[in-house]
């Protein structure tokens, strides 16, 4: 069952049609069910000044989750800092984007956390995961490499999003 319209807020179309789908993956297999909540397409200032775009925040009851959307599809090998991407023939390297994902949601929280409401009470932990969401992807880091990187679907020992969103894998 897909999310209502009143379980997702999506503040801006994407400008990519892969992410748009990604978005769409997403509510079509999200459940239905409280608190589940999802808000895509926002931007936020950091306190750095720094200007970040979310592709989507999820409420689940496992969690709250800063999700980077990845779709390129392909082979994904190196290690926690960096990625080389083969697809076609060519490889492209590039840094781990759990690394920025997580700094994101760093920034969000301690925004969130000085909001009035959570005066007097600790602000909510953002989780950072990276969904690799094009189907034909093939992870194929070493086990402690790829922690927080989902695939669509559980593949090559990548968790599949939704059940890591679950709080399942």
């Amino acid at each position: 069952m897909a999310l209502p319209p009143s379980r997702w807020k999506q503040y801006a179309d994407s400008h990519f049609p892969h992410e748009r789908e990604a978005l769409v993956f997403l509510r079509d297999n999200l459940p239905d069910v409280d608190p589940v909540w999802m808000i895509s397409n926002f931007e936020f200032i950091g306190d750095d000044g720094s200007v970040n775009e979310v592709d989507a925040l999820i409420i689940t009851r496992a969690g709250l989750f800063l999700v980077e959307i990845k779709s390129r599809g392909g082979k994904i090998t190196g290690n926690r800092h960096t990625w080389f991407w083969e697809k076609e023939g060519r490889t492209v390297t590039v840094d781990n984007p759990l690394i920025l994902a997580n700094t994101k949601a760093k920034k969000l929280g301690d925004l969130i956390g000085r909001q009035k409401a959570f005066r007097g009470t600790h602000r909510p932990y953002i989780d950072a995961l990276v969904f690799c969401s094009d189907a034909s992807i093939s992870v194929q880091m070493p086990d402690g490499e790829r922690m927080r990187v989902c695939a669509r679907l559980p593949l090559d020992k990548a968790p599949g999003i939704i059940p890591a969103l679950a709080g399942l894998s």
